[in-house]
């Protein structure tokens, strides 16, 4: 099974509507390749995990790519495990901004991935959602 992180900066002036939309979009498109995984937006930028088989998960990473709504799309990680690391979240997701939430972006991180069975698989997922973009 792999499982794919990367970041990407959001084209600016996005709506909450599109992002919906983005999200809706990813869950059936997800469930219909057998791709697990986690959707962050922090007002600015995406962060994405996807886990399934291999081809599915580059398939689906190569559309993004793709998507004009993204922009600086990069790996941030990508390696083979064992089993699921989300279950069966066709995609969680947090798509409000953490400034609106009152939430910063570490302890959105240690929310979202609180349910991941895997102590490794958390704190991998909390150190690349935390980590700053390089300019």
């Amino acid at each position: 099974m792999l499982q794919l992180t990367y970041i990407s900066n959001v084209v600016p002036g996005l709506s909450h509507d599109a992002l919906e939309q983005i999200l809706a979009a990813s869950r059936s498109r997800n469930l219909a390749a057998g791709i697990t995984g986690l959707l962050v937006h922090d007002g600015s930028r995406f962060l994405q995990a996807l886990e399934g088989k291999c081809d599915a998960v580059q398939a689906i990473y190569a559309s993004i790519k793709r998507d004009p709504r993204h922009w600086r799309v990069g790996v941030l990680s990508m390696r083979s495990v064992p089993r699921r690391q989300f279950g069966l979240w066709s995609m969680a997701s947090q798509l409000a901004p953490a400034q609106r939430t009152g939430e910063d972006v570490f302890a959105m991180m240690e929310r979202l991935t609180r349910p991941i069975a895997s102590s490794i698989a958390r704190m991998h997922l909390r150190e690349v959602g935390t980590a700053p973009l390089a300019a």
